[in-house]
């Protein structure tokens, strides 16, 4: 059988996972979601009804991006090693780790 520990990690995954689906799920079914699918199949059309086509490719980016590192995060909070934990990497950039800011600053430069 598990240990406590191993079953709180899997209990805790099939939760994280759950709730990632959800949002995911939840994302692509609102109005959002729909301009996505819009730009996804033709940009020029969802430029002519006035969307911000470049702001919102930076959003889903943004978003990417976020899911990943909660993901990476909670791999780490139980002691999940990486996968290439045997090959030689520069340590990570000591300025954050989402680039929330970096997107949101190009989006208001333009």
């Amino acid at each position: 059988m598990y240990s406590a520990n191993d079953l709180w990690n899997r209990v805790f995954g099939v939760i994280v996972l759950a709730a990632a689906i959800l949002l995911v799920w939840a994302l692509m079914r609102s109005p959002w979601g729909r301009v996505l699918k819009g730009i996804r199949e033709d940009e020029d059309a969802v430029r002519s009804l006035g969307k911000n086509v470049f702001a919102y490719k930076m959003q889903a980016l943004v978003v990417g991006g976020d899911h990943h590192e909660a993901s990476r995060s909670s791999e780490v909070a139980v002691g999940v090693p990486p996968a290439n934990a045997d090959i030689d990497q520069p340590p990570p950039s000591s300025h954050g780790s989402s680039g929330f800011a970096a997107a949101y600053s190009a989006i208001r430069a333009r």
